[in-house]
């Protein structure tokens, strides 16, 4: 029996095989859209049920934060999924800038809800 001859694996066989590193990227990208428009989803149920249960009317903080919420999710998205994508952005380009950049910016600290 012949054993197949496979390239060396490694930390960075992504290096090796750029169709790997998109594919990666293209499911982690994809499962982050999911998951954190499932997090801004039930911030909203939230909200809305705090709403409902405490009988809130116009203008009062339950319905005001829910209008907030609705207002810049699509842009706190936008950001959120840009995030990453420079960091793999970054990476493929041998991560030699990342660690400077991920650690000198905070991705929740230059943007804020208005």
């Amino acid at each position: 029996m012949t054993t197949p001859n496979f390239p060396v694996q490694g930390r960075w066989v992504y290096q090796n095989d750029p169709h790997l590193f998109d594919t990666l990227r293209k499911q982690s990208i994809e499962h982050l859209r999911t998951a954190f428009g499932r997090v801004l989803g039930r911030a909203d149920d939230w909200l809305f049920d705090l709403a409902q249960k405490e009988g809130a009317v116009t203008g009062s903080p339950q319905i005001d934060a829910m209008r907030a919420l609705r207002m810049a999710r699509a842009s706190m998205e936008r950001g959120f999924l840009q995030h990453f994508e420079s960091g793999f952005d970054i990476e493929f380009d041998g991560g030699s800038r990342f660690k400077s950049i991920f650690f000198h910016s905070n991705f929740f600290a230059s943007r804020s809800i208005t």
